[in-house]
């Protein structure tokens, strides 16, 4: 059992339940179009990437699409992986497609993700842990890592809103309450007035800030603060459904891509009723 990522894929659930059965059919035939020959799934550039496998992996998934995991597993265990990114990616696809998740390989990752300061990457290592460690041990561990990033979130200005996200999952984790409803408070002012929320105030809306946002509030229990929005939020994430049948990160994208459409799916399911 998960503390985090149990939460996050059953609002892609959620998300792709509230779809209707031809939207799905259309999200999952565009997704599969992204398969490369070679192995793996393409990114924007169309080379086969272990990071948009990784996130093709989780809609389909979502999507209760058949998926050949032996195939995946494959790509994931020999494919090219220059960068940082790419190699955490990589990993947690091989675990995701076995089901098998180390913990000392989670640990490592943790530990490595520090030292990189590298977002992206910690974000797999996170996702890692979250599923090699037990939910007693993600909770002091949320408590620890509250402990140094208290101070960052709460006083230090001009955040991108996935910081101040983060911040409020793990202080809701780690039962500060003050906390977690000044930074509810905080979220809200990254609010945009047709729908949806900004990485920064004052920006225009893109989908990345809005599940995010949404995802924590649901997740830290504010329910409330989606209720008076939902409907103009969720109009927002629909536009953000592109005429190549993935979501991208704006209405205006010219095209959309497998990790948006992950976002697209998170954000439906947290805005649900």
């Amino acid at each position: 059992m998960s503390l985090f990522v149990d939460q996050l894929e059953n609002l892609c659930r959620t998300g792709a339940g509230q779809l209707s059965a031809d939207a799905r059919k259309r999200l999952c035939d565009a997704l599969r179009r992204l398969h490369v020959p070679s192995g793996g799934y393409a990114g924007l550039d169309g080379a086969p990437d272990p990071y948009y496998s990784f996130f093709v992996y989780q809609c389909l998934t979502a999507l209760g699409a058949p998926i050949d995991r032996d195939a995946l597993l494959e790509y994931a265990s020999h494919c090219v992986a220059p960068t940082y990114v790419d190699r955490v990616a990589a990993e947690a696809l091989r675990q995701a497609c076995t089901a098998q998740w180390s913990p000392t390989a989670a640990l490592r990752l943790l530990l490595r993700s520090s030292a990189e300061s590298e977002a992206y990457g910690r974000f797999f290592a996170l996702w890692q842990a979250d599923r090699a460690f037990s939910p007693r041990i993600l909770s002091w561990w949320a408590r620890i890592a509250w402990l140094s990033l208290r101070k960052q979130v709460m006083q230090r200005s001009g955040l991108v809103l996935p910081h101040l996200a983060v911040g409020l999952v793990i202080a809701h984790v780690a039962g500060d309450r003050a906390a977690t409803r000044q930074l509810i408070t905080r979220i809200q002012r990254y609010r945009v007035a047709g729908g949806g929320f900004a990485c920064m105030v004052g920006h225009g809306g893109d989908l990345l800030a809005t599940a995010v946002a949404v995802a924590a509030l649901r997740m830290a229990g504010a329910k409330h603060a989606l209720n008076r929005h939902r409907e103009i939020d969720r109009d927002f994430v629909e536009l953000c459904w592109l005429g190549d049948d993935l979501f991208g990160a704006t209405p205006l994208a010219e095209k959309g891509d497998a990790e948006y459409t992950f976002y697209g799916m998170l954000a439906l399911g947290a805005l649900s009723s």
